[in-house]
């Protein structure tokens, strides 16, 4: 008996594996309107001008734009504090945007024409002291902040300050970061200021989103195919440009057009979507320039610009178990790809959402996914086994994959979540993406 007792607990147990269901998604070549990317529509504040309307964010989402830009100039202010006036004027932009379901790249400038005067270091100090409650206050809808302040358009040439300097640039820059939520990146205008600012190596993915400077100094380009060197953006080519796609994995990357110099054909279809992957873009002005956009829509390329640009994440497979019991671990598998030309640049949860067939009852569960690391042009996996609350009630619920905006008071808002490219998943009242599965809770 002891033999035969001894030999018995050698034998492995064998325990019947759980029952899974394989799903295989379609994708969907529909241009889709997500946060955060795309086409942006560019409503300048001028001194006197009008402020936004809800009105006027809802019809730009209406036209297809999620991103507008907001230009501040600050030309009657160059010696002085901002007015209680100015401030409301950017409180009430930004409560727009935010009731309208749009989100924001902002720029603040003194000089729109080269010759006219930029303000001091000492003053832009006091007038980012200014805002930065506001933009605390409305943090969840910038998508960015442009870093402006110096010289003609606020594009960091041509200052009347001598900002200019290395030193004087990082003063600016530093400001503005402490102005801005540590949450947001700013966008500076050349990849060689930035590194002129922190040196010659490019962010690592180890540095990425740490909160340090330069960690949230992005790029911004408003010379995009308007030459070989994109209108001076670049004054080293290679070099600058291996730096800014090396790092831009993790930073915002964008801007406008440049005008055709000397002939080039730099604007042309192929070119452009070449450099927007390879430089991961996020979004572009619709507006400018002109003639670059309408060539494009000439030539075919704009819907798959539109299409391409920023993120674009489509389910491939999922693997979920048919049932499992309230209290224990659902064992999932969720294979896609992104299909776009950058990931997102905020950070953004990612939930399982279980819905009750029975009484319409929801159970979001939190994923430890980041897609901030959902890397272009990847295929990608989410293979977690989140616990299930023991106080579900048994029954049989839908799968859902969820994608809202990190902030609580956009995160019901469906226009603020993320819609996968596939086909019959989308559900534009939640913002929940379907993922054609029932489980059954025990």
């Amino acid at each position: 008996m002891f033999r035969i007792a001894a030999f018995l607990l050698l034998i492995p147990v064998m325990v019947a594996a759980q029952p899974t269901k394989e799903i295989q998604y379609l994708h969907s070549d529909e241009v889709i309107l997500n946060p955060e990317r795309g086409f942006f529509r560019q409503i300048s504040h001028s001194p006197g001008s009008d402020v936004l309307t809800v009105e006027e964010v809802r019809q730009a989402r209406s036209d297809g734009f999620t991103v507008i830009k907001r230009n501040y100039t600050f030309s009657d202010f160059r010696e002085k504090d901002l007015d209680d006036a100015r401030l409301q004027v950017i409180r009430t932009d930004l409560q727009a945007l935010r009731d309208g379901g749009a989100k924001v790249v902002v720029r603040f400038r003194y000089s729109t024409r080269i010759g006219e005067p930029d303000a001091s270091l000492e003053v832009i100090r006091r007038h980012m002291k200014q805002l930065k409650p506001i933009l605390h206050e409305y943090e969840d809808v910038i998508a960015v902040v442009s870093a402006g302040l110096i010289g003609a358009w606020g594009e960091w040439h041509a200052s009347t300050n001598n900002l200019e300097t290395p030193e004087n640039m990082r003063h600016v820059l530093d400001a503005l970061l402490d102005a801005v939520p540590v949450s947001r990146q700013v966008q500076v205008r050349t990849a060689r200021y930035k590194m002129t600012m922190f040196g010659p190596e490019p962010l690592t993915q180890a540095e990425a989103f740490n909160g340090s400077a330069k960690a949230r100094t992005a790029h911004h380009n408003d010379g995009f195919l308007g030459s070989a060197n994109d209108i001076g953006t670049y004054y080293n080519t290679q070099v600058e440009k291996t730096y800014q796609e090396t790092e831009s994995s993790w930073l915002a990357i964008g801007g406008e057009t440049g005008g055709f110099r000397g002939g080039n054909a730099y604007y042309k279809c192929y070119n452009a979507m070449l450099e927007m992957q390879r430089m991961k873009w996020s979004f572009i002005n619709i507006g400018w320039y002109g003639p670059t956009v309408q060539s494009w829509k000439d030539d075919g390329c704009f819907d798959d610009i539109d299409r391409e640009i920023g993120y674009r994440y489509a389910l491939l497979e999922g693997v979920f178990p048919e049932s499992v019991k309230a209290g224990e671990t659902l064992p999932l598998s969720i294979t896609f790809r992104n299909h776009g030309w950058a990931s997102n640049y905020n950070e953004r949860p990612v939930f399982l959402v279980l819905k009750n067939e029975a009484d319409g009852r929801t159970h979001p569960i939190r994923l430890s996914a980041d897609p901030r690391y959902w890397l272009p042009g990847e295929t990608l996996w989410i293979k977690e086994s989140p616990s299930l609350p023991a106080s579900i009630t048994p029954g049989s619920y839908s799968v859902h994959l969820w994608l809202p905006d990190a902030a609580e008071p956009l995160r019901n808002r469906s226009e603020y979540s993320i819609r996968l490219a596939n086909q019959d998943v989308w559900n534009t009242e939640t913002g929940y993406n379907y993922l054609h599965h029932t489980i059954r809770i025990e």
